[in-house]
């Protein structure tokens, strides 16, 4: 038994003598028959961004199919428990299950409603038998609901609490439940005969949070509030405070940059008119080819992707040479990645997760509009309001309204894909797409962005894989005053199957600022609202400027797009390709901590991610770490860059920097290759645009640059011990050289 015990304290234990993978899986119950899919539960809709920017994956588990065997997994950290109903088809296998849980030092955190508190028949569970678990936990049900909030108050409150939104006027209806054991109450409530409550509690276990004291969400306003701080109170149930989180929102000391554009309106004929006011004519040209002169080719120094749709290209489909030579025409400058938005534009992907997609989709292909009908706005999916019309979802026929031209409310799809001018074929979406893009452009493709709904379907997104493709779209990230609550903030990515995920872009598109492009055409240049949102007081998110060709349609949406690129462009970021982004938060997924011994971590498996984020203050003991680049502390977190070219970094952490080595601090371009020696160092890199940066060094005062064999200049080393200096653009990669000058 004590052996057992010391094998499962190596899992939790960073400073181990043993090296000990520290497991980072988080399992969230969810069930499919009340959310039918896992990207509407609760535990994706809200908790699992705050668990993955605790270093968390989070792994969903449908309990409609049984409870899991997680008895060998060595990465499992715990259990999380949010569900909508209080009630399971077994509660007595649900509760020996989280007793197993618990006994093998696994966490279990319950928000909301317990599972195990009732059968599927209503009937309650023995009291006696709830609270076997309930005080491994750190609390005791007694048994007993308030709904007559008026004789309570609030008595204790952790700072963990009022996130969001103060304490409610009127005090919501909780159950009963007091702190015991090792449990610490966040929250007490006092009635006026003296009872206690204690509705937030968190043990070395685990914890809870009643779910009106947890999370508050107005159905008429639409509006979410959290009521606890999901990142304090899932850092103490789940004890990540000496867990090194793999970062996806910072490169070489640097918040990232990037951008997408989804090819829907390629064909379109842009409204703006540029003729000389002089002249009487009309001069229109095609919304690609704008974009291009006005928000693209300006910016040589942002990077971004553009994702044409294949059969706004195929001559067969809705193609024409104008189509293909804008391509080429745009696929020649640098800064561009050429990507693909699919083949005939997939709207409802849900709808082709079918034994015969062709067979089903048969009956609706004569309701199709012709895509090479003049006049017609291409590839974005028209939405039918259910109230009006029979949607496809839900019978084999669609009224005259549905299929024609005019879309109203929005409800459904009125089509499940844009385009079909022949049947449907996964493998035509996806490599297909890719082949012909890559002919017409003369670029390799890396990068699929997921059309319509962005629900790609487990098999799709394991042939993206196959095909070489990283994959991104969804999460539709807002924070602003609008959408005012981190609730919006979206995951690293989606689930769809073991092993593989769906990655979300990190912002929203400017769909959801101007009501599906209907109204408020200016309204994208709020975005940045967002991206200062998620900046501080902890960074959440990398910047993401992610819209759609038709944003050239119309004078104030182009220009809304502009000022937001000039607001990146005067921002301290590091930019980077789209495609480098996800296959970075690929690399969030896959990547293994293990400790070793003498608090020091070894990386493994981490793919394109190349930041380790601690959540305390430091630095890095470069004598007893490998693989390091630099770090650099931004408000309360640890920024440790790591190089690419090293496959197994080991990180060890010390109270103060030595000095005595050549470390980076920060840089707009990545680096890699670094190789330091007593008053020199060498590495390579590349960008966009200039590549500024800074490096800490040691005591020498002056220190040459030398770029490809060549000197650049000779810097000065600043009051903080560091040297700053800009490489000029460069379309290839440069080898670069730090010399300190001898003092004479």
């Amino acid at each position: 038994m004590i052996r057992q015990l010391l094998l499962v304290a190596c899992l939790f234990v960073p400073h181990a003598l043993a090296a000990a993978e520290l497991p980072r899986v988080v399992i969230a119950l969810y069930d499919s028959r009340v959310d039918k899919r896992w990207r509407d539960s609760l535990p994706h809709q809200l908790a699992e961004m705050p668990l993955n920017h605790l270093g968390l994956v989070v792994e969903p588990h449908d309990v409609s199919k049984g409870l899991p065997d997680i008895s060998a997994r060595s990465d499992v950290r715990g259990v999380l428990d949010w569900s909508r109903q209080d009630r399971s088809d077994d509660p007595t296998a649900l509760l020996a299950w989280a007793e197993r849980v618990l006994d093998s030092g696994r966490k279990f955190v319950v928000v909301g409603y317990a599972g195990w508190e009732n059968d599927a028949a209503g009937h309650a569970t023995a009291p006696l038998r709830a609270n076997r678990v309930w005080s491994r936990i750190g609390l005791r049900d007694e048994e007993r609901f308030e709904d007559r909030t008026w004789r309570w108050r609030v008595t204790s409150a952790d700072p963990m609490l009022w996130f969001e939104r103060n304490v409610p006027p009127v005090l919501p209806s909780f159950p009963r439940t007091s702190v015991t054991g090792q449990g610490v109450s966040r929250l007490r409530l006092t009635a006026n005969g003296g009872s206690t409550a204690d509705l937030v509690v968190t043990s070395p276990s685990g914890g809870y949070a009643t779910g009106s004291y947890a999370y508050a969400y107005d159905i008429d306003l639409q509006r979410k509030a959290w009521l606890i701080d999901p990142f304090a109170f899932f850092r103490e149930s789940f004890a990540t405070d000496d867990l090194p989180k793999p970062d996806i929102t910072t490169l070489v000391g640097r918040r990232m940059y990037f951008s997408q554009v989804d090819g829907d309106g390629w064909r379109n004929v842009s409204l703006i008119d540029e003729s000389p006011a002089q002249d009487n004519s009309t001069q229109k040209r095609r919304s690609i080819d704008l974009l291009r002169d006005r928000a693209i080719a300006p910016y040589p120094d942002l990077p971004v992707s553009i994702a044409p749709i294949a059969g706004d290209l195929d001559e067969a489909w809705c193609g024409d040479e104008a189509a293909r030579d804008s391509l080429r025409r745009i696929a020649v400058l640098r800064q561009v990645e050429i990507a693909h938005h699919t083949w005939s534009h997939p709207l409802d992907w849900g709808f082709f997760d079918a034994a015969d997609p062709v067979a089903k989709e048969a009956p609706l292909r004569r309701y199709y509009a012709d895509c090479k009908k003049p006049g017609l706005p291409n590839a974005v999916g028209r939405l039918v309001d259910r109230a009006k019309a029979r949607i496809y979802g839900d019978a084999t026929e669609l009224s005259a309204e549905v299929s024609g031209e005019g879309a109203v409310a929005p409800g459904a799809y009125a089509t499940p894909r844009s385009y079909a001018v022949e049947d449907f074929s996964i493998d035509k979406e996806l490599t297909g797409a890719k082949q012909l893009i890559e002919k017409i452009s003369g670029r390799k493709i890396d990068l699929v962005q997921w059309s319509g709904n962005t629900l790609a379907y487990a098999d799709a997104v394991r042939r993206a894989g196959a095909a070489g493709l990283a994959n991104i779209n969804g999460g539709d990230t807002r924070f602003d005053p609008e959408f005012d609550s981190v609730g919006w903030v979206s995951p690293v990515g989606r689930w769809v199957a073991p092993g593989l995920y769906q990655i979300y872009a990190a912002g929203s598109n400017e769909n959801t600022f101007t009501d599906l492009f209907t109204d408020r055409f200016f309204g994208f240049r709020y975005t940045t609202r967002t991206f200062d949102r998620t900046e501080t007081p902890r960074r959440l998110k990398p910047v993401d400027v992610y819209y759609h060709v038709y944003s050239a349609d119309r004078a104030a949406s182009l220009a809304a797009l502009v000022s937001v690129l000039e607001w990146a462009k005067a921002q301290p970021l590091v930019p980077v390709a789209t495609s480098n982004f996800a296959r970075i938060a690929q690399g969030f997924y896959t990547a293994k901590l293990t400790a070793l011994e003498n608090g020091r971590w070894r990386i493994d498996n981490r793919g394109a991610l190349q930041t380790i984020r601690f959540d305390r203050p430091g630095a890095v003991d470069l004598a007893r770490s490998a693989g390091v680049l630099g770090w650099r502390v931004q408000g309360d977190a640890l920024y440790v860059a790591l190089d690419p070219a090293v496959a197994a970094p080991v990180v060890a952490l010390t109270q103060t920097a030595s000095g005595n080595d050549t470390s980076l601090v920060e840089s707009r371009w990545p680096i890699e290759a670094l190789v330091r020696a007593p008053g020199s160092a060498t590495f390579r890199a590349a960008g966009y645009g200039a590549g500024s940066m800074r490096w800490s060094v040691p005591s020498a005062p002056r220190w040459r640059v030398r770029v490809n064999g060549q000197e650049l200049s000779v810097v000065t080393r600043a009051a903080d011990n560091t040297i700053a200096f800009e490489l000029s653009a460069s379309a290839d990669p440069v080898a670069v050289e730090l010399v300190a000058e001898q003092v004479r």
